[in-house]
């Protein structure tokens, strides 16, 4: 099977289980845990936009400690994460030592991809993976995380507008 329809294949496979998470917080740690498996990334995390609008905050990581998660907030429009979360695009960064916007949560990231949580055409959050390779991560990839990152919107609005934080 080649290598984007065996991703395609496994996002499915993970998109038809994301609705059976009951909780939130285990949601969160099921979306960027699995994103993380399919694209191979060595570290990765699922922001949301904090209520007020102007800061994203670490929800669920993978590869980072405890204290990075804590302490590091980002503004919207800072950094690669911050300016996915800003315009509500996706980016991929072959290369992070050639790209003015990153800011280093993890040592050793060479390449990011970045995809934005929309639900009703806004952007509430971010999927950020990061790979200690370089360009780790393809167009194709962008695409595809995107598809699945629509889908995780949509399970993760579900469980907010049930009350769930």
């Amino acid at each position: 099977m080649h290598h984007s329809a065996q991703k395609l294949n496994a996002l499915f496979q993970i998109s038809q289980r994301i609705v059976a998470k009951y909780d939130l917080q285990e949601l969160l740690d099921f979306i960027i845990g699995r994103s993380l498996k399919v694209f191979g990334a060595h570290t990765g995390s699922l922001m949301l936009i904090e209520p007020l609008g102007s800061r994203l905050i670490m929800r669920s990581v993978v590869g980072l400690s405890a204290g990075t998660m804590r302490t590091m907030k980002l503004k919207v429009g800072e950094g690669i994460t911050g300016t996915c979360a800003l315009h509500g695009k996706p980016i991929l960064v072959r290369d992070t030592s050639k790209d003015p916007h990153y800011v280093e949560a993890a040592k050793g990231t060479l390449s990011e991809l970045a995809v934005p949580l929309l639900y009703n055409g806004k952007c509430f959050g971010v999927i950020n993976l990061d790979s200690d390779k370089l360009a780790n991560f393809t167009k194709q990839d962008m695409k595809l995380l995107s598809a699945f990152a629509s889908w995780a919107a949509l399970a993760i609005e579900l469980k907010r507008s049930r009350g769930q934080n």
